[in-house]
């Protein structure tokens, strides 16, 4: 019995002993867990430190805002229309360089706003002087006194061209619309209109702006000016001598020959006015003309002349054979 009892003690001890034996080998195990660096530990489940990055932050590339021909034609509308009514349809958009886009009034616009670049973003911009002055109009916000909108009497060449003959037939009422044509000025928004080439007499250069004013560009545009100004001017009376002043004494070929043949037949009777042969000279207005009389001295030799008669009449002696002549025809010594 005694036996049978320290048995039971024996196991119970080796039980208590293996109770330990496992308490201490799991508190080895979260040991070994520890890492010593200098002799001293540390736990491994630490929180490990990330460096900060000290590098350039990238820039993140803008979206464009302007990617088709409708975008930047808007962006500039809204510009322009700030301070003056424009109709959207009114504005031609061409891609540039850079990928930026290129707007100017279409032909006929009744706005001279100058050429603009719209870029990606959406930044509006003049491109030439006209559309620096209306940048300049716009930021002063609307002031007339930098630029004065254009009206919308003038819009095409027909329209340009009828306004001049308008103003110039008061003066010569004979004149036709043929005479003239007419180029847009990009750089003032006005018309210049001209005399053709084909013409037989030269009213000058003139501008027509927008609003149907007119102004001279030359001398001879001048002179019409200063002639119709005489007759719009006049009060009463009979105008057709003022008015007979605008038009040229020589206005055809037939007013050429007619003007040298009277001037030459006291002393050359015998000469065939259809002998005399006319050219229109369009480089220096006036007409080429060449004349067969027989020399005043019967021995000399058979020489056509050639002379020049300018609009107003006046006959020039081009070469020798002509000089002859008009000696002759001046001094009346035939």
């Amino acid at each position: 019995m005694k036996t049978k009892f320290q048995r039971q003690i024996v196991l119970i001890l080796l039980c208590l002993l293996a109770a330990v034996v496992v308490s201490c080998g799991g508190d080895d195990e979260e040991d070994q867990g520890l890492v010593s660096g200098e002799g001293g530990s540390e736990r491994s489940n630490a929180p490990t430190m990330v460096p900060e990055f000290s590098g350039p932050i990238p820039t993140p590339s803008p979206v464009p805002v302007v990617t088709d021909e409708s975008t930047a034609v808007r962006a500039m509308w809204v510009h322009l229309t700030k301070c003056v009514p424009v109709e959207i349809n009114h504005l031609d958009v061409q891609l540039g360089v850079r990928g930026e886009w290129m707007v100017m009034p279409i032909q006929g616009s009744p706005q001279e706003f100058g050429t603009w670049r719209v870029n990606q973003n959406g930044d509006v911009s003049p491109h030439n002087a006209r559309g620096e002055l209306w940048q300049k109009y716009i930021e002063s916000e609307c002031d007339t006194g930098i630029l004065q909108p254009a009206a919308n009497d003038v819009l095409t060449d027909g329209d340009a061209v009828t306004t001049l003959w308008a103003h110039l037939a008061r003066c010569i009422p004979e004149m036709s619309l043929g005479v003239f044509s007419a180029q847009k000025d990009r750089r003032t928004g006005a018309w210049v209109v001209v005399t053709v080439p084909e013409s037989q007499d030269d009213y000058g250069v003139w501008s027509v702006k927008r609003d149907a004013n007119i102004e001279p560009l030359n001398d001879r545009a001048a002179e019409v000016s200063k002639m119709v100004g005489a007759v719009a001017g006049s009060k009463g009376g009979d105008k057709s001598g003022l008015a007979a002043g605008c038009s040229p004494v020589i206005g055809s070929g037939d007013d050429a020959r007619r003007r040298l043949w009277t001037h030459l037949s006291p002393c050359y009777p015998t000469i065939d006015p259809k002998s005399i042969s006319t050219t229109w000279d369009p480089s220096n207005h006036l007409w080429v003309v060449v004349s067969g009389e027989r020399p005043a001295d019967a021995t000399a030799k058979d020489t056509p002349s050639v002379w020049h008669i300018t609009r107003d009449g006046n006959i020039l002696a081009k070469n020798l054979s002509a000089e002859s002549t008009w000696a002759v025809a001046k001094s009346g010594n035939c």
